[in-house]
């Protein structure tokens, strides 16, 4: 919602500021992932700052790899009311849970690519230098 001191943004101009296309921005609206997006007398979209809170929360959820219909379900929960913020949290909790997995995951393939540069390092440093000319 758009309050006084916000500042007002076409979808174009919105759409640089979030680095979203405006056709993107337009389906969230559809799909209700950007629910409450304000509009002018003529029905023109006006995006606020606080749409760019929101959508970069929503690019984040979406970064952890969480689905369009579990954001959506997240988005359909009232933040106002006090019955939701159970189911809200779990929801948070669980992609945390993925995304340390992943991360781990993620160490892990780290370590294996280390190990294997340092081999080559090593080998390349046994390597006599006309040898490596030779190669090339």
């Amino acid at each position: 919602m758009a309050y006084p001191e916000d500042n007002c943004f076409t979808i174009n101009e919105f759409s640089k500021k979030v680095g979203l296309s405006a056709h993107t921005l337009r389906y969230y609206e559809k799909i209700g992932i950007l629910p409450r997006v304000q509009r002018d007398w003529s029905g023109n979209r006006q995006y606020s700052d606080g749409d760019i809170h929101w959508v970069n929360f929503i690019k984040c959820l979406k970064s952890t790899g969480m689905p369009i219909e579990k954001i959506h379900e997240y988005v359909g929960m009232d933040e106002e009311e006090p019955g939701t913020i159970e189911a809200r949290r779990r929801i948070l909790e669980k992609q945390l849970v993925e995304v340390r997995d992943r991360i781990a995951e993620y160490q892990h393939y780290s370590e294996v690519l280390e190990y294997k540069l340092a081999y080559f390092r090593d080998l390349i440093a046994r390597t006599p230098s006309r040898e490596r000319e030779e190669r090339r």
